[in-house]
């Protein structure tokens, strides 16, 4: 897990968030630096970007183009990338219990970036083998110069209310069900989602200086908090509740709204244009 203050979501995803948050700081022309020290930074020199050369095996027959997230910066830039997008897309079903698979380490869902360049795009995936003991995060980079159209990504006034709406019914939820502890915890996340100091959000230190609004450290600290899936004693071992086909729902309800914020805060990077 990594910690910012108190973010400590599930690591792979907050490494995702802050690459592509400091690519498009880079594509701004800002001056910045993703290693060791960033907070998400973790297996820094692990982290590799390469493109498949062969249909046979997409995962064996590559080829490297960036050796660290520095590196890559300057690739996108130099391939007249202007633009990258976050995008997350839940497994064909919801109710697989993506959010049970967090615990056990397995990948749920996928998540993609999406660089845009003038009318054309690339899509690159991330994924981890283990290579001679250590575990190796590997992007690729699977389709190159194709057009997704218009590109639509939830607006953070829009991820505000359905984070609202999922945090209250787990609060009548919790409160129903005599859940004292678990109250607290969603209703700790619901008022995140006002505070306006700044020094009570997720650490300056996360994203890029002047990158982002008030709003998406608010969503981010929020998300970080209603994060409940883990190991032993998280959201996922309750089990004495009157209605667990509900408990169910507002759990996969949970995951995939939390996972679709992330998507809204780190695509509201601020440009400067």
């Amino acid at each position: 897990m990594v910690y910012l203050n108190n973010l400590d979501m599930n690591a792979e995803i907050l490494q995702i968030v802050a690459i592509t948050a400091h690519a498009n700081a880079y594509l701004n022309d800002k001056q910045v630096s993703f290693d060791k020290n960033h907070p998400a930074g973790f297996g820094y020199r692990n982290i590799k970007f390469v493109s498949k050369v062969a249909q046979l095996d997409p995962i064996a027959q590559r080829v490297l183009l960036a050796q660290n997230p520095n590196d890559w910066f300057k690739f996108l830039k130099k391939n007249n990338v202007s633009r990258l997008y976050l995008t997350y897309e839940m497994s064909e079903n919801m109710f697989n219990k993506d959010h049970l698979k967090m615990t056990k380490g397995k990948k749920v869902g996928r998540w993609n970036i999406i660089a845009k360049k003038q009318d054309k795009h690339d899509l690159w995936t991330n994924y981890i083998q283990a290579e001679y003991g250590d575990a190796i995060n590997y992007y690729h980079l699977i389709i190159k110069d194709t057009s997704f159209g218009t590109l639509n990504f939830p607006t953070l006034e829009t991820t505000k209310l359905y984070l609202n709406e999922i945090l209250s019914d787990l609060i009548s939820f919790t409160t129903k069900n005599k859940l004292k502890n678990w109250t607290n915890v969603f209703q700790n996340a619901l008022g995140t989602l006002s505070i306006e100091d700044p020094s009570k959000l997720v650490s300056d230190n996360f994203f890029p200086a002047d990158s982002y609004s008030l709003e998406a450290k608010q969503i981010l600290t929020t998300i970080d908090i209603a994060w409940v899936f883990g190991g032993m004693g998280s959201w996922n071992d309750v089990s004495h509740v009157n209605d667990y086909d509900l408990y169910s729902r507002l759990t996969a309800n949970l995951y995939n709204t939390l996972c679709n914020a992330l998507v809204a805060v780190t695509n509201s990077y601020l440009d400067e244009d």
